[in-house]
């Protein structure tokens, strides 16, 4: 009898019943495959470096003394690296006075054209159709968009130039002596 139910199962189908429906509380096949994790920490874009001091030079007391952005006294901060950026936002934290002997000042004055960008040629010197001023006072954080840009929106030229100059006005009265302060510029770039 057993048999004869048997005989309509053929043994393909028998064993395909048995792979279908897993006994109870038997662990189900399980496959594993491992991954590695990888991190390429790149330098960044564009390292700014502060490469000339703004100079003042002597002063007379009761005279004041202007510099320009674009002047050979101007302070300049260089960025190199620019060609991986597409636009760059310049900060100036800008101090109020000189200080000098016995905690004397000079009083500084920043509200004017007094900022500068410039993309810096293969030449070593400052692309004239590039050259931007702006009032770092009323605008004290301050956007450019690249001139020279070439194939995929990189810039043509890999470093970048930011200058500062400004407004010192010593009193009539002003003690002789050396006056010091310092000025900080800060890059972002996307």
């Amino acid at each position: 009898m057993l048999r004869d139910l048997l005989r309509p199962l053929t043994l393909p189908a028998l064993a395909l019943a048995c792979l279908a429906a897993p006994a109870a509380g038997q662990a189900k096949p399980t496959a594993t495959a491992g991954l590695n994790v990888a991190a390429n920490i790149v330098a960044p874009p564009l390292n700014l470096n502060g490469t000339r001091d703004l100079q003042f030079g002597a002063l007379i007391p009761g005279t004041p003394g202007t510099v320009l952005p674009n002047a050979a006294n101007a302070g300049e901060a260089r960025g190199v690296g620019a060609d991986q950026v597409h636009t760059l936002t310049f900060t100036f934290t800008l101090p109020t006075v000189l200080t000098g002997p016995a905690g004397a000042t000079i009083p500084l004055s920043f509200n004017g054209n007094y900022a500068a960008t410039c993309e810096i040629n293969n030449a070593d010197v400052c692309d004239a159709t590039s050259f931007q001023t702006w009032n770092p006072v009323t605008s004290p954080s301050h956007t450019d968009t690249p001139k020279n840009v070439g194939p995929g929106g990189t810039f043509l030229y890999t470093r970048y130039s930011v200058y500062i100059g400004g407004r010192a006005s010593p009193a009539a009265a002003q003690r002789a002596g050396t006056y010091t302060g310092s000025i900080t510029v800060t890059v972002t770039w996307n």
